[in-house]
């Protein structure tokens, strides 16, 4: 049975970095230290057992759970564990809209993505950016995200301006 941890070892910390470097293409990365310190960012470790499958590096602001990153452990992938990790992120924060953004650069990496997450229960918002040279949509559970929700939680967390593409 899968089971979700905020609170974990050093070691643990560190098999996060590892999933976080090979999951995640340079362009869409922050650096993990600093995502670390970030303002409103938690990191939610997920098990199996005793094992490591995965984790969430998710930013909570106001009604919403902004997912920045979700990685499953190679070893997992193909499994159910990333629906699974959705469920349990659904089941603690069931009061918030869950948002993510995914990349939208038309590969076959992209669409396959973007039908996880339609299978799991997100939706479209018909919400489009772009960032450092990457172009984003934003999917939500739960409810919708307006441009408006969007231009807030970019303003209050990043500190900048939103651009929508």
């Amino acid at each position: 049975m899968l089971t979700m941890k905020d609170r974990f070892s050093i070691e643990v910390k560190q098999e996060i970095k590892v999933l976080y470097l090979k999951a995640f293409k340079k362009e869409v990365r922050m650096e993990f230290d600093y995502l670390e310190h970030f303002p409103f960012v938690e990191v939610e470790a997920f098990f199996e057992g005793d094992e490591f499958v995965g984790f969430a590096h998710v930013i909570l602001v106001k009604r919403f759970l902004n997912v920045l990153y979700l990685a499953v452990k190679e070893q997992f992938r193909g499994k159910g564990y990333g629906s699974e990790m959705l469920s349990l992120l659904k089941k603690k924060y069931s009061d918030k809209v869950i948002m993510l953004d995914i990349e939208n650069g038309g590969t076959l990496v992209d669409k396959k993505r973007k039908d996880f997450y339609l299978k799991n229960n997100f939706c479209e918002n018909n919400l489009f950016y772009a960032y450092n040279d990457v172009d984003y949509e934003v999917l939500s559970y739960n409810g919708k995200v307006e441009e408006k929700d969007l231009r807030y939680l970019w303003n209050e967390v990043y500190h900048v301006d939103f651009v929508r593409k």
